[in-house]
C-alpha cells in the first residue's frame, strides 16, 4: 500500500512542478492565460503566470529535496523506487500532454 502512494506522489509532484511552470511561462511570455472558466489578458495574465511559476519553483525545490534524501542517503528502498518511477511516469504524461497542445 505504501509504495502505490509513493508511486502516485512521486507522479503528481513531478507532474505539478512541470505544468505549473509551463503554464506560468506561457503566461508570461504570450499574455495570455485561461483558466478553467476565465480567461484573462495582458498584464493580468502575466500576474498570474508569475504566480504560478513561483509556486513551481516552491514545488520544484521541494520535490528535489524528496529525490536528494532518496539518491544521496542512498535509501533505494522501495519506497524511493516507486517514488522515481511515479515521477518519470508523471513527467512523461505531461510533457507528452503540453506537446501535443502546443
Amino acid at each position: 500500500m505504501f509504495a502505490l502512494n509513493d508511486f502516485i506522489s512521486g507522479a503528481i509532484w513531478l507532474a505539478a512542478v512541470i505544468a505549473l511552470g509551463i503554464t506560468g511561462w506561457r503566461a508570461v511570455r504570450q499574455g495570455h492565460f485561461r483558466a478553467v472558466s476565465e480567461t484573462y489578458y495582458g498584464r493580468k495574465a502575466q500576474n498570474l503566470g508569475a504566480i504560478c511559476l513561483i509556486v513551481a519553483v516552491i514545488a520544484g525545490i521541494l520535490f528535489l529535496q524528496r529525490v536528494l534524501a532518496i539518491v544521496l542517503l542512498f535509501s533505494i528502498s522501495q519506497s524511493g523506487l516507486f517514488f522515481l518511477l511515479g515521477a518519470a511516469l508523471g513527467a512523461y504524461l505531461t510533457l507528452r500532454y503540453y506537446t501535443r497542445t502546443a
